[in-house]
């Protein structure tokens, strides 16, 4: 139980949870390199129910978009939460998605930069509702989103989430950071087929030719996870 836990009060409105309290996120604590550090802005208890992370590349189609806000829709409808990075493209589809559901506690969001970063507080989206609703962490107090410190969110996300799915990643993308990590975490990985000849889907179809299971429909995913 999280209720009336002591945190630190840091930045504008958030909060922080340092590796030796006892309610620190047990699935975190499974990495070698764990945050010695969470801030946040939400309701911690999300993390403790079954996330599924909804992932793929910030220069998404529009057809990608629609896919990922379709999946975290359906995947919140039938009881699992969608995490993902507050990030453009697929990850912002996928939490918009969540969000539409209008359950609380559906979309949990790992940011790279600080939780105070001006393009996050005042920009024009979902960061204030995921705020009320769900859940946003940080390990990062910069406000600059530096490449060298960009895996951070990749491997949260990893820890975090029961199961991965892939919308649309690139050859060289990010997102198949996050799959590396899952893999090694033992997790489940999903990722969508497209046509081989499409450069921003390279990276599901080497996927599922390494072992991630195709998805084709919402069953291919919730079949699965329910073995």
């Amino acid at each position: 139980n999280l209720a009336g836990l002591f945190h630190n009060q840091v930045m504008n409105n958030s909060l922080s949870i340092t590796f030796d309290n006892p309610h620190y996120p047990s699935r975190l604590r499974s990495l070698p390199n764990s945050p010695k550090e969470l801030f946040y802005r939400g309701n911690l208890a999300c993390l403790e129910l079954d996330l599924i992370a909804v992932i793929g590349s910030r220069t998404s189609t529009r057809g990608g978009e629609f896919s990922a806000g379709y999946f975290a829709r359906t995947l919140v409808q039938h009881g699992y939460s969608v995490i993902s990075e507050l990030a453009n493209g697929i990850d912002s589809a996928a939490l918009s998605g969540a969000l539409s559901t209008r359950q609380k506690m559906a979309a949990i969001a790992v940011c790279q930069s600080s939780l105070d970063d001006p393009r996050l507080t005042q920009g024009p989206h979902i960061f204030k509702k995921i705020a009320e609703e769900g859940l946003i962490l940080s390990e990062s107090t910069n406000y600059l989103n530096h490449r060298d410190t960009s895996y951070g969110a990749n491997r949260i996300i990893a820890a975090l989430c029961k199961a991965v799915l892939i919308i649309e990643a690139g050859p060289y993308s990010g997102t198949l950071i996050t799959a590396n990590y899952c893999n090694h975490l033992g997790k489940q990985i999903f990722a969508i087929p497209h046509k081989p000849w499409d450069k921003n889907s390279q990276g599901c179809n080497r996927l599922i030719q390494q072992g991630a299971k195709a998805v084709t429909n919402i069953s291919d995913i919730l079949e699965e996870l329910m073995t």
